[in-house]
């Protein structure tokens, strides 16, 4: 008897279409776990805890730190308090590499406009205080880029291979103005946040294993250039990469934060070319519009966010608006200034494995 055999496709005739898989982000899940809780004495000088391991929980997102300081009875805070309380933060990737160095102060501007979470400013959570009764402030160490695709969370698998954070403590002459307390105790806990390893399928449908351009990571840095009374051309170091946030600190030579030294205008340029050139209370005015009414910047401090592409406000955003240098790049400021003192750059850039390429390329197709 004949074996009946399956009918050939019509020419042009369309084969089922595979199942398409689960995104990273809906194959994991979001898992949160404490990893830290020290206690140190603040003294004369700085004091250095001992480095610390950040536990293998699966894909790491951010290290969440509160920082307490109790039982200063009628102490007042220097300008850069009570962040100044962390004179250094470093965190490392499992090769020893520096993802992260900042100051406390630093830290603190990234989480307030660094756009990785909704409500950012750590003076707004719940518990925050620096009064003189006590210090208690929470800040996010950001490794995670985008939350909306897990862009940036790191592998962080093998407890062989840790990741590492470094911390010091500053001084108490750099933490507190007035009665300072003999032996203030500081306490640090930590929470790692973390995306789980996915199944490998759900209801039969794969789940992809990995976030997208695994291996993209982001670094915040900090460059202190000396500023004179008058014009200055100021040249940003941190080129190459692309560069997501700019912060700008301004000091006076006694190292307090001012407004009044700022140049009445300044104008950034790139390879020689204009790029940006606008009063200094115009890029204050812009930033209102993007975080909104509630942004409170510090004294001194104003920001350039490359991270409004998505939907108009900082965050979440496909990386079409960040700024694409190379190792040639030559960024700079330039300004009158009103007096001499520092510079501070903050610098969040990004280290990515395949370039955003437009709108709807690498970071888009994680919408």
């Amino acid at each position: 008897m004949a074996v009946a055999t399956a009918p050939a496709p019509h020419a042009g005739a369309k084969s089922a279409a595979p199942a398409s898989a689960n995104p990273f982000t809906k194959a994991a899940k979001r898992k949160t776990e404490t990893f830290l809780d020290v206690t140190r004495v603040l003294g004369s000088s700085s004091v250095s805890i001992p480095q610390i391991d950040v536990p293998a929980t699966g894909w790491l997102r951010h290290l969440v730190l509160t920082v307490t300081c109790d039982g200063n009875a009628g102490a007042t805070y220097a300008q850069d308090g009570p962040w100044s309380l962390i004179d250094s933060i470093t965190f490392r990737d499992v090769n020893g590499h520096p993802l992260h160095t900042l100051s406390g102060f630093d830290l603190f501007l990234a989480n307030l406009v660094g756009a990785y979470t909704q409500n950012s400013d750590p003076r707004a959570l719940p518990g925050y205080k620096a009064d003189a009764t006590g210090v208690k402030f929470t800040l996010r160490v950001p490794l995670e880029i985008i939350a909306r695709g897990a862009l940036g969370c790191l592998a962080n698998t093998n407890s062989g291979m840790l990741y590492k954070l470094q911390i010091v403590l500053a001084p108490k002459a750099e933490v507190f103005a007035t009665n300072a307390p003999a032996s203030p105790n500081v306490r640090i806990t930590g929470v790692v946040e973390s995306w789980t390893n996915p199944a490998a399928s759900s209801n039969g449908v794969a789940n992809i294993q990995k976030p997208p351009a695994e291996g993209t990571t982001q670094n915040w840095s900090e460059h202190v250039a000396p500023v004179v009374n008058g014009k200055n051309t100021i040249r940003f170091p941190r080129v190459g990469n692309a560069i997501r946030n700019l912060i700008l600190v301004n000091r006076d030579a006694s190292g307090n934060r001012t407004d009044a030294l700022w140049p009445d205008e300044v104008g950034l340029f790139i390879d020689g070319n204009q790029w940006q050139q606008a009063p200094v209370d115009y890029f204050r005015q812009r930033a209102v519009e993007l975080y909104g009414s509630s942004l409170n910047l510090p004294a001194g401090v104003i920001v350039l966010p490359f991270t409004d592409d998505f939907d108009g406000t900082p965050g979440e955003e496909m990386g079409d608006f960040w700024v694409q240098t190379t190792g040639a790049t030559r960024l700079e400021l330039q300004g009158v200034f009103k007096g001499a003192g520092a510079l501070e750059v903050l610098t969040n850039d990004i280290l990515a494995v395949a370039a955003p390429g437009g709108a709807g390329a690498t970071l888009g197709a994680q919408a």
